[in-house]
């Protein structure tokens, strides 16, 4: 089991490209969780560590945790001098930026805003089938397509026919039908 998780983290972590600037913030993140989780970290952490780090977004919650456990456990006359120096240092690394380092946080930004919207539709989407017309909506899909597969025997011939003559009429009656089922629900 080790081996294994071993390998994809290795093989993930060979496929990223780090830019000049992405390495020595990496460097730096490195360093100072260390010293932000108060001992010397074992390979396998290290290991794990760099992995988180290598995603991008991550890498700023992981840092925030490790310097928030790390303030919330020293005073704050140790905290401040290491937290000044580790900001100098990543604001000395911002001369490594590049257009690639550019590019991918552009790219990184779109992602979320993306990933943003589509849970925001997808919750929508959830919300709306509780309503009584999203629930009767799923419904008649579900119904209609179930009306649509073809048959075990039917021949394609009929099946066509069948899709092309009555699909309307089929429709309709599926419509009525889930209306109905809801207004019983309601009756009963």
């Amino acid at each position: 089991l080790f081996l294994s998780s071993f390998s994809v983290a290795f093989a993930q972590s060979s496929k990223v490209t780090l830019t000049p600037y992405e390495k020595k913030v990496k460097e730096i993140n490195v360093r100072y969780f260390e010293k932000f989780y108060g001992r010397p970290m074992s390979w396998g952490d290290q290991l794990q560590l760099e992995q988180v780090l290598s995603e991008g977004g991550s890498a700023e919650f992981i840092m925030g945790l490790a310097l928030m456990n790390f303030a919330m456990n020293n005073p704050k006359s140790y905290v401040e001098p290491i937290v000044k120096k580790y900001g100098a240092e990543l604001k000395a690394a911002e001369k490594l930026r590049g257009p690639a380092d550019i590019q991918k946080e552009k790219e990184r930004k779109a992602r979320i805003e993306q990933n943003k919207k589509e849970k925001e539709l997808k919750a929508k989407q959830e919300a709306y089938a509780k309503t009584d017309v999203g629930s009767i909506q799923i419904s008649i899909k579900s119904e209609f397509e179930k009306w649509n597969q073809k048959g075990e025997f039917e021949k394609e011939t009929d099946y066509a026919e069948r899709l092309e003559t009555k699909s309307q009429t089929a429709f309709n009656e599926i419509c009525i039908n889930q209306i109905q089922k809801k207004i019983n629900e309601y009756n009963n």
